[in-house]
């Protein structure tokens, strides 16, 4: 009986990373990816950011470093390459008179439930969500971490599975999974849920699920929205 039970842990053992791996992207080692992004609906200021991935080794572990870059801001970000939780940020953002330097660097991974995913800064979103189990969809809890891993956001967003769709861009059609990130609040401030506005996501089917497109919105009303669109794809 006591070697069953040692046998079925080591199954369990063995199938359990084989099931999680479903949800990883293969994101290929040197992928560049070039976005635009307009601000307001009307005379919209425009910016051009992009960013690359490179997958390294440390320690015996592989990470996937990811920078982007823009007029604005510049970061840098390491994410596991086999559970794809962001470990570590840099990020500097670039003023009139002074820049301003970030670093957040988590002390403990954290453990995820099914239903979780994680990030450090919202600009984690376009490459964390590449792993959302978009063959098997589901509501999950987007965690916002501090540095000892525990969640430290007082506001709770959901990411929604929204189906699939045929994204148009640069003359050219992609077939897409399409998320929607929205705040998931209880209580009485649930009457105020509709007053934060929602961020909508386009996902590539292909296997690097890279992200194709986002719509949102940086605060209320029309000078406010956001429209991201990727304009190339290299890998």
């Amino acid at each position: 009986m006591k070697n069953k039970s040692i046998l079925l842990c080591f199954l369990i053992l063995l199938i359990h990373p084989l099931l999680y791996s479903q949800n990883i992207p293969s994101i290929p080692d040197g992928e560049v990816i070039r976005y635009k992004t307009v601000v307001g609906k009307r005379n919209g200021e425009t910016e051009y950011s992009s960013q690359s991935i490179s997958l390294i080794s440390e320690e015996n572990r592989e990470f996937y470093l990811v920078r982007s870059s823009s007029s604005a801001q510049s970061t840098e970000t390491m994410i596991t390459a086999d559970t794809f939780i962001p470990v570590s940020m840099s990020k500097r953002i670039y003023g009139e008179r002074s820049d301003i330097a970030t670093t957040v660097a988590l002390l403990n991974e954290p453990r995820l439930s099914a239903d979780e995913i994680a990030v450090l800064d919202t600009n984690d979103l376009a490459n964390i969500l590449r792993a959302y189990p978009f063959e098997n969809p589901r509501d999950m809890n987007l965690l916002f971490l501090g540095q000892g891993g525990e969640e430290m956001s007082s506001m709770s967003f959901r990411i929604i599975f929204n189906g699939e769709e045929t994204v148009s861009l640069n003359n050219r059609e992609y077939d897409a999974w399409k998320l929607e990130m929205k705040a998931d609040l209880s209580g009485a401030m649930a009457l105020f849920s509709s007053m934060i506005p929602k961020t909508i996501m386009w996902f590539s089917k292909e296997d690097s699920h890279h992200l194709l497109k986002m719509t949102g919105s940086r605060g209320p009303g029309a000078d406010n929205v956001v429209n991201l669109e990727m304009i190339s794809y290299t890998k």
